[in-house]
């Protein structure tokens, strides 16, 4: 295997998981990435200086480098903050730093460990296992992200079925070493009236597979968050 670790297959029972899976419609493992693999990544997220803000509000989403935000004048630093703000308390939105780790932006060169696992996530290990679980097939390609949620980030309620994406999967792969519930950054699950159900904190090598049906957020990063939630995201595309 180039990038499961070879171990989870005997460390949880496979046909549990998929009954999980078909029963919730999303499915939490942990020890899903091999040690070595977890550690380099993670580590390799922490060097990265050239992120992205990657914002959406009622206008539209957009991307801005965040180093630039504070040479603004005023009144446009202002005016962006207000925007992001009105839109996340109508309940739409999101706000996050991300690099693209399967679309060919013109971005800066990303760290050796990272591509790696971009380039593992479509291997035929990893969609053998994936297939187990969750009875997903005919994938094309997956289209996936290398995300940082810091304080004051979040992803509002959403699913990720819009119209024309033809997604068939959604998935996180965890790469937070250290968190705390309280610090928010939750994967929060809802019922499609808004009612909260399940929510997971951020984990260190877990894998989060769910529906791309599935009403979902990424909670609030409180300001005195220790650190930030990292996490190898996206979807499987047919």
């Amino acid at each position: 295997m180039t990038l499961l670790n070879p171990d989870i297959d005997g460390g949880f029972d496979l046909n549990a998981a998929a009954a999980v899976f078909r029963t919730h419609g999303h499915v939490r493992l942990a020890g899903a990435l091999k040690p070595e693999r977890a550690d380099a990544v993670a580590t390799a997220a922490t060097t990265i200086t050239d992120w992205t803000l990657s914002y959406g509000a009622k206008e539209g989403v957009g991307r801005v480098d965040p180093r630039e935000i504070p040479t603004w004048p005023d009144e446009k630093r202002m005016g962006f903050n207000q925007t992001l703000v009105e839109s996340a308390r109508n309940g739409e939105g999101f706000a996050y730093f991300s690099r693209s780790l399967t679309s060919d932006d013109g971005q800066p060169a990303m760290p050796a460990p990272v591509t790696a696992m971009a380039n593992d996530l479509m291997s035929r290990d990893v969609l053998d296992f994936v297939g187990k679980l969750t009875g997903l097939s005919g994938v094309a390609k997956a289209d996936a992200q290398l995300t940082q949620f810091r304080p004051g980030h979040y992803l509002t309620r959403h699913t990720d079925s819009p119209r024309g994406e033809n997604r068939k999967l959604a998935f996180v792969w965890g790469l937070t070493q250290r968190w705390h519930p309280d610090w928010g950054g939750l994967l929060q699950f809802y019922d499609p009236d808004g009612t909260p159900k399940l929510a997971f904190t951020p984990g260190f090598n877990t894998l989060d597979l769910f529906s791309v049906e599935k009403v979902h957020a990424v909670t609030y990063v409180a300001p005195f968050a220790g650190g930030p939630r990292q996490a190898v995201s996206g979807w499987y595309l047919g």
